[in-house]
Parts: C-alpha cells; structure tokens; sequence
C-alpha cells in the first residue's frame, strides 16, 4: 500500500522559503511539528540564539513571528502542499518524488527538466514537458530528482 504523506512549503515576503514535512493536513489548515520548524531554521538568518532572535533585517512579518513563537498551524492558503508519489527516483539514495518536483528523464525531451503532476487522463503521476506528459512510475529506471519548481525555479522553463 502506497504510503500518504505530505510536504510543504512556507514562503516569507523577504523570499526565505522553508520545506517542511506536516503532521496533519485538514481542511483549511496545516499543521506542522514545532520542534522540526525550529530545526529547520538552525543556520538561517531565523534561527533561535540563546539571547533572542537574531533577524539579518528589520522587516518582521506575522508568519515568522509565528513559527517562533510556537505556532504550528497555518491556513492552508498560506502554504504549497504538495503529496508524495509513493515512487522514488533511480538516484542510490532513491530520493522520494512529490508533486511539483522537477525530474529529468534520461530518455526524453534532451534531459531538459520535468515537472511532477497528477493526471486524470492517466489516473496517475505524469513527467510534464511541452504540453506532453508520461506516467512516471513505467520509467523510474530513467528518472533522477532535480529539485522542485519552487526551490529551483532556473529549472523550470515551462
């Protein structure tokens, strides 16, 4: 049985971007384990020093101050989820495959970069290029994980 689960991703208005893994998606909300959002601020310009906050600008914004302040709950409009495929790419570590991750397929397009996507046509997850699209899970033996479009958007070129 396929595994469900979920990333996703906290976008600030200075640009900082957080991928997080949620505990919980529900309706309208999503909610995430405080002590991984604080782990994944360690050696940014948000980590949490002994002494306070140490901010590289001034510029405070609500969805910061949250993350810090113990908040673990967001509205769902506020964050990018984005689902697991329940397949893993060719790479040795088999890297896990979501929607919106970019993959490039040794056999098609010149090994320019896929985007991950739910298709209704095929019932299942597709490589996009150029208005085509694949079922990713027959050619997973061709396919490595090169990032997302919202981490890696110089990838992205459609």
């Amino acid at each position: 049985m396929r595994e469900i689960k979920f990333r996703a991703l906290l976008e600030f208005e200075d640009g900082f971007k957080l991928m997080l893994n949620p505990v919980i998606v529900s309706p309208g909300m999503i909610g995430f384990d405080y002590q991984l959002i604080q782990d994944a601020l360690k050696g940014t310009k948000y980590s949490l020093e002994d002494d306070g906050v140490h901010w590289a600008d001034e510029d405070h914004f609500d969805k910061m101050y949250d993350l810090l302040s113990g908040e673990d709950w967001f509205w769902a409009e506020d964050v990018e989820p984005m689902q697991y495929t329940g397949l893993k790419d060719k790479s040795g570590e088999g890297e896990e495959l979501y929607h919106k991750d970019l993959i490039v397929n040794s056999s098609r397009n010149g090994g320019k970069p896929h985007i991950v996507e739910w298709s209704e046509w095929y019932a299942g997850w597709v490589g996009v290029y150029g208005g085509l699209e694949y079922l990713i899970s027959t050619e997973l033996h061709e396919i490595k994980k090169v990032g997302n479009i919202y981490e890696n958007p110089e990838l992205h070129e459609y």
